[in-house]
């Protein structure tokens, strides 16, 4: 089941398998009494010590403050039981992030006033706090009778909201600009090729940080550069990929793993490559290699700051 399968109409969260829905007549355990807290402009920088930005000479991150999200919560069941199975669900929902987790982060996702549009943050869940438990009896029959409310935090490590539908767009090598292609029994071409550009449309108002597959056809590739023309910067990497070889560029993490494992940043050259994001609105990006058949998929969320 993908992030956000839970999630079946407006203003509900999704956790860790996890629904709150925002009207307890949706007849779900996990009722969503205070809505998020925690959107608008993070802070930025405090101060004037340099920070990287994308410069292609380090590993990490530019440096934007985090986002804490906040929810009221009232776990809610016509028996003790089943409130106590509520009251651990929201337990596992917000345990502490263990060290399996990849990069010790997980997504929280929602929607807002249109159900069809689901939105998603990244971070740490940090606390769970029960505030009240009582025993209420309603007139109207189906509405919980035991309830117990809790505060809770998630902070967003990546300040941005991201849209939870994961988009795409590929770039295909064309044809080889120069040199010659000899007619072996085996693939053998020279020159540099230029590909179809990818068009990316990014419906935030934030750069985005795409990750980008390029698998090599069957000649191989090398001199692999990727190019936002949009933006003007450009990646590339020294690099000689032989027939199907797959290189995973991750622009947001500044990682270049070649077949999914084996890390090839330090191949990436530098200073000169930036782990270039996508703007907002539309994005040319454009692959240039040696080889024929060589692809590049872009996939890529859009981003915003609201």
């Amino acid at each position: 089941m993908a992030e956000g399968d839970l999630i079946t109409g407006n203003w509900q969260v999704e956790l860790r398998g996890v629904l709150f829905a925002a009207d307890c007549h949706d007849g779900e355990p996990l009722i969503v009494t205070r809505w998020l807290d925690g959107f608008g402009v993070p802070s930025g920088r405090t101060n004037l010590v340099p920070r990287p930005l994308a410069h292609g000479a380090f590993p990490g991150p530019q440096y934007m403050d985090t986002r804490t999200m906040t929810l009221g919560v009232m776990a809610a069941a016509d028996t003790w039981d089943d409130l106590q199975s509520a009251m651990l669900a929201l337990g596992t929902a917000y345990a502490p992030v263990l060290d399996t987790d990849p990069d010790y982060v997980v997504p929280l996702v929602f929607t807002l006033d249109d159900p069809d549009v689901a939105y998603r943050v990244v971070g740490i869940p940090t606390r769970a706090a029960w505030g009240y438990d009582d025993a209420i009896l309603y007139d109207e029959p189906g509405l919980p009778r035991f309830v117990r409310g809790a505060l809770c935090e998630f902070v967003a490590t990546d300040p941005r909201i991201y849209w939870n539908t994961v988009q795409s767009a590929t770039a295909t090598l064309g044809e080889l600009s120069g040199g010659l292609d000899l007619p072996h029994a085996f693939p053998h071409a020279f020159g540099t090729a230029e590909s179809g550009a990818a068009i990316c449309e990014n419906v935030g108002n934030i750069a985005t940080f795409p990750t980008i597959t390029v698998t090599a056809g069957p000649s191989g590739a090398s001199g692999v550069t990727l190019s936002n023309e949009t933006t003007g910067q450009e990646w590339s990497i020294n690099l000689t990929l032989s027939a199907g070889d797959t290189l995973t560029v991750d622009m947001g993490a500044r990682t270049a793993l070649l077949n999914g494992t084996a890390d090839r940043a330090p191949f990436v050259n530098r200073p000169d490559s930036t782990w270039f994001g996508l703007a907002p609105g539309t994005n040319a990006v454009r692959l240039i290699a040696t080889g024929t058949d060589t692809t590049a998929l872009v996939e890529w969320r859009s981003a915003g700051l609201f």
